[in-house]
């Protein structure tokens, strides 16, 4: 039998923030209502969207060939700008944000284990080293998730060749995202 000083050690432990928690149920009804309505065509065209990327125009399929043809170039030399702009957004987001990685599972051997023993998809992050994990994923296209920011009320989805779509309530929360790129050489074209 435990004694109470353990017992209350343990509740501690429980409690505290280690910069990464299974996201509540209205954190996860907030970021599924969020899918649903980027799933909707109308709402698409409703919001204020963008695609955060390393260049400022849609390329061509000649300069796609041409410059997104080598992961090490293109990937690896462009991940530390969506590592600082996506760090720049959570900071101004109160370090917070919503992650949703519907794949994580398939790899638990290799992450970090304050992650795969919290068996879930949907991540409350609290801790930027957390954040930039799920960023790595992405850039690295081994997994993509969804990040959702609450206070900006913007959804950033991780996708192929460091193109990711952006997604905000308002158009100035979308100028704040902009604008943040804009700090750390990337873009939000539209």
């Amino acid at each position: 039998m435990q004694n109470r000083d353990q017992e209350v050690e343990e509740m501690a432990d429980n409690n505290v923030d280690r910069g990464i928690s299974k996201a509540s149920p209205s954190e996860v009804e907030i970021m599924d209502s969020w899918v649903r309505r980027i799933a909707s065509e109308s709402e698409i065209t409703s919001s204020h969207c963008g695609i955060l990327d390393v260049y400022p125009y849609c390329l061509s399929a000649s300069e796609s060939e041409k410059l997104l043809s080598s992961f090490e170039e293109h990937n690896l030399k462009y991940e530390s700008n969506f590592l600082n702009v996506m760090s720049a957004i959570y900071l101004a987001n109160n370090k917070e944000v919503i992650v949703s990685c519907p794949k994580i599972h398939l790899l638990d051997e290799i992450i970090d284990e304050d992650i795969s023993n919290l068996q879930t998809t949907v991540f409350r992050v609290t801790e930027v080293k957390y954040l930039q994990l799920f960023v790595r994923l992405a850039t690295r296209e081994l997994l993509f998730s969804d990040f959702y920011f609450p206070y900006l009320k913007t959804l950033i989805q991780g996708n192929w060749e460091l193109c990711f779509p952006v997604f905000s309530l308002e158009e100035l929360d979308l100028k704040k995202v902009t604008d943040l790129a804009r700090v750390h050489n990337l873009y939000v074209r539209r």
